[in-house]
């Protein structure tokens, strides 16, 4: 029992400093932050699998794509060449009966899906942040667990690096 007490106060504790963190890079950018949440437990992308019927990515990936499209969607924005910084924050429901500290999957792989689900946006309805993520000049990617009376999903954050 205080093994289990021990292991949840460890994860709190990273959730909070890496919710702090995330805080306080939003408000070193100031009040051009703009926002966007895409709801649901945050899915790392697959790599994609060549079959003899073409490219195609894992379930779990492929089902998070097409659910995420709403939320991508609603971004109504006239996409630009202009460089950005973009602060990806993946945040996770914790499994009541888990032990481990922090959320397993790798950053950079968390980072991949609403990025091009974004580029996806652009390229296919003109509407989006970036016409390209190749605009991306900075990049910051964190994960957690959620902390209490907080929402799992990808909460991104993108800021204009020059003014046009």
């Amino acid at each position: 029992m205080r093994e289990t007490a021990k292991t949840t106060g460890m994860m709190t504790a990273i959730s909070d400093r890496i919710a702090s963190l995330s805080s306080a890079v939003r408000s070193a950018m100031g009040a051009v932050a703009l926002g966007l949440l895409i709801e649901g437990q945050p899915v790392a992308a697959s790599r994609p699998r060549v079959g003899k019927w073409g490219t195609y990515y894992g379930k779990n990936y492929s089902k998070w794509i097409k659910d995420s499209w709403r939320y991508v969607d609603q971004i109504s924005d006239v996409p630009s060449d202009q460089p950005v910084a973009v602060f990806v924050e993946a945040v996770f429901e914790q499994s009541k009966h888990s032990k481990i500290r922090y959320p397993t999957p790798d950053v950079d792989n968390l980072a991949k899906g609403p990025l091009d689900q974004i580029t996806k946006l652009a390229k296919e309805r003109e509407r989006g942040v970036w016409t390209d993520d190749k605009h991306i000049l900075l990049m910051s990617i964190s994960k957690r667990f959620c902390l209490p009376d907080e929402k799992p999903g990808f909460y991104i954050y993108w800021f204009p690096l020059e003014q046009e």
